[in-house]
């Protein structure tokens, strides 16, 4: 556990931004400056946006996946109180797996 680069400090705090992100990165990162750690935190962010736009699953190795799906949905038929489903959903959603590491990190 002592390895790893993430710390639970991060999930108790009131919450994290990507402007929280970018400090705390650039402390950690002695050697970079604060301007190329934020070009760094753009990028990965960037890539992400990229991967969810092509529908692509992004999977980050003891932290979790990202997925998109088609987010499925439904009205109601007031006359016969039924819902009633949509063939073709338009609309996608992101959906996150938290890993098993993480998820172990949370609990305890």
């Amino acid at each position: 556990m002592s390895n790893t680069w993430y710390h639970i400090a991060i999930v108790r705090s009131r919450g994290l931004n990507k402007q929280k992100l970018i400090k705390r990165l650039h402390k950690r990162l002695k050697g970079f400056d604060l301007k190329d750690v934020k070009h760094i935190v753009n990028s990965l962010f960037y890539e992400m946006n990229q991967a969810f736009f092509n529908h692509e699953r992004i999977e980050i190795k003891n932290f979790g996946v990202f997925t998109t799906y088609k987010k499925k949905r439904y009205g109601r038929n007031f006359n016969q109180n039924k819902p009633i489903y949509f063939k073709d959903p338009k609309e996608y959603t992101v959906k996150f797996k938290l890993g098993s590491k993480v998820k172990r990190l949370l609990n305890d």
